[in-house]
């Protein structure tokens, strides 16, 4: 999910730089700060729109560990923290970069080299790793190729060179695991080729992950399937749709729920009513 990592300012706390990430635009959430008693306003010196914001920011975090006063506080200059986010956040990771309140001449040259605190070095997969897991996956070990699958597309996941995002190289091995049986890459290829517009290769996955019992995978589906019959006016769709959707809730899953809800506040439809006050809240 898409969020800002971010850096904020205020005149009342001189050296101090707020380094957070927030799903909503920074500048609402410097207003939210305005309301907790200081004597000057907060400002957004620099954002960055990013996937999966708050694993960014606990590795920025980490980063400069050295400099935290608070939580989120850091002893520093608005650029040396600009400076810190760009050596975590790859240029080709960034949806949006906006210097808002500062100059980007005056940021810092970014190493082109990764460089690693000790504490994030307990989460760097090795290379020597990956390529036994390499070995295994192409051998048909199922659990490697999975463990593979999720590494290439996790755009925070890195080994000792950096970034190990390849969303290709993600593909591939969660179709070795895949066509295997496993739930969970098939659920993830589903995913992989929603977002890359690919219809037909998005239902034969999903759909395979729910016919074998992916709760998650009902959800998924049921939502495109949800937008999708609205677009078209298509009825039948939505039935599928509300079909998924009741199997995942039935499951637990309360964002289920809550979709059916939504649904029944904008439709007005009784039987959504009885199946959700049906479900152990």
């Amino acid at each position: 999910m898409k969020g800002w990592v971010y850096v904020i300012t205020n005149p009342a706390m001189p050296g101090l730089v707020k380094i957070g990430f927030s799903r909503k635009d920074p500048d609402l959430r410097a207003e939210e700060l305005d309301n907790t008693g200081t004597p000057h306003k907060y400002r957004v010196e620099y954002d960055v729109l990013v996937e999966n914001p708050e694993r960014y920011e606990r590795i920025i975090h980490c980063e400069f560990e050295k400099n935290r006063e608070g939580k989120e506080w850091f002893r520093s200059t608005p650029e040396e923290a600009v400076a810190i986010i760009k050596r975590v956040v790859k240029k080709e990771e960034m949806l949006i970069e906006s210097f808002k309140n500062i100059d980007e001449k005056k940021v810092p040259n970014v190493q082109q080299q990764r460089q690693f605190s000790e504490e994030e070095k307990k989460y760097i997969t090795s290379n020597l790793e990956i390529e036994k897991l390499g070995v295994a996956a192409n051998n048909g070990n199922i659990e490697s190729a999975r463990r593979l699958g999720n590494l290439f597309s996790d755009k925070t996941a890195y080994n000792e060179s950096g970034s190990l995002h390849n969303i290709e190289k993600a593909i591939k091995y969660y179709k070795i695991a895949a066509e295997k049986g496993d739930v969970h890459s098939m659920r993830e290829l589903g995913i992989i080729y929603t977002d890359k517009n690919d219809a037909k290769e998005s239902n034969k996955w999903l759909w395979l992950a729910v016919n074998n019992g992916d709760t998650f995978a009902k959800l998924y589906l049921g939502n495109i399937l949800l937008y999708v019959s609205d677009k078209l006016g298509d009825g039948r769709m939505f039935d599928v749709a509300l079909d998924l959707l009741q199997q995942a809730a039935a499951s637990g899953l309360r964002t289920a729920s809550y979709k059916l809800g939504i649904l029944y506040m904008e439709v007005k439809w009784p039987p959504l009513s009885r199946h959700i006050f049906s479900l152990q809240v």
